[in-house]
């Protein structure tokens, strides 16, 4: 936390995003499409994980933060599902962990990055 009259770094921020996943194919029509699933990652991004710019504003650090998770999430779901066809996943940003990892031990615990698989009925 900052002190009274200093401003935040944008380096001190961490950034949480969901990456959602289409495509593990299954034997039964779901919410997602006929016989296709979806698989969540949830990753934190810290400030160790992302190339401080001179002069770099909130919205480049975001989308910097944004292609870490993108790329710490296809490792995680390429870990589980090899056989996966949409390795881009749609990164959403999230205003803090959801409370259903909070708890949960970390897929990938990397300094900065933390990564967390959601089941496939989370």
């Amino acid at each position: 936390m900052a002190l009274p009259g200093l401003p935040v770094r944008m380096a001190d921020r961490h950034y949480c995003f969901v990456v959602d996943f289409e495509g593990e194919t299954t034997t039964e029509p779901t919410a997602f499409g006929e016989g296709l699933t979806r698989r969540s990652v949830i990753v934190e991004v810290g400030p160790e994980a992302l190339t401080p710019a001179e002069g770099a504003t909130p919205r480049a650090e975001a989308a910097e933060a944004a292609e870490v998770a993108r790329t710490t999430a296809n490792e995680v779901i390429r870990d589980v599902i090899p056989t996966i066809p949409n390795t881009a996943g749609d990164v959403t940003p999230l205003g803090e962990l959801p409370p259903d990892v909070k708890d949960l031990p970390p897929s990938v615990d990397d300094p900065g990055i933390r990564a967390w698989l959601r089941s496939a009925a989370a």
